[in-house]
């Protein structure tokens, strides 16, 4: 895909006018409660959360105590193990094929906050590239940069753990809106449905219908081995 210079132009226009570094870094050991990140997550009104690679169910709960305590609809990737686990009340498990759809749905979203490994969904990533949202907030133990879209503003290096674990303590009022989650959620959870009902009436053994049946059926604590 050609690089789009206008889109790209547009979706840092305000860095553009400010006086700022494009990404603020929070090193390890620098303190959570450094920065000014927190209010930002406080003031956000249509933030939604993006959970890639995680090591292991404690991360997994984690991640999910994240999405519980800020109310904001949650993108579980397929490799995040999360994606066909109940998840918080605001999993969006099916946000991939909401975005190649129609990504309408999420005109006005402000703030990303990214946890674990790359998304690897392709219109998701698509979408970030283009989308005018006003901050990528970036968590990830390593120092690696870990931005191949270039949208990241701030970056902060923390586990899961410290990270959820702040903001469930931080006891900040959150200003989510309400409205706008269950817009997203919904039409996450028709997907899915639709999803499910275009394979179910469908009599022919699919590479589809075959992995998602053996994903449904893999123990929470299971592996699947493809090869």
């Amino acid at each position: 895909e050609a690089f789009d210079r206008e889109a790209w132009l547009a979706s840092c226009a305000a860095w553009l006018r400010s006086d700022k570094p494009y990404t603020d870094y929070v090193p390890r050991g620098a303190g959570l409660e450094s920065v000014a990140w927190l209010d930002l997550l406080r003031k956000t009104r249509r933030g939604v959360v993006l959970v890639g690679l995680l090591d292991d169910a404690a991360e997994r709960e984690r991640a999910e105590a994240i999405g519980i305590t800020l109310g904001w609809p949650v993108f579980p990737d397929p490799s995040s193990g999360l994606r066909f686990v109940k998840g918080p009340p605001t999993a969006a498990h099916f946000f991939d094929a909401v975005v190649a759809a129609d990504a309408a749905v999420l005109d006005g979203t402000q703030t990303v906050l990214h946890v674990g490994g790359p998304m690897t969904s392709k219109a998701l990533n698509a979408w970030l590239a283009k989308a005018r949202i006003d901050h990528y907030v970036r968590v990830h133990p390593s120092a690696r940069r870990l931005d191949p879209v270039q949208r990241v503003s701030i970056r902060i290096q923390s586990d899961l753990f410290a990270f959820s674990l702040f903001l469930e303590e931080s006891k900040a009022a959150w200003k989510t809106d309400d409205a706008w989650v269950k817009r997203i959620v919904g039409a996450s959870r028709a997907a899915g449905k639709a999803l499910d009902k275009a394979l179910s009436s469908d009599d022919a053994l699919s590479e589809q219908s075959v992995v998602r049946s053996v994903a449904k059926l893999t123990p929470k604590r299971g592996a699947v081995f493809l090869g």
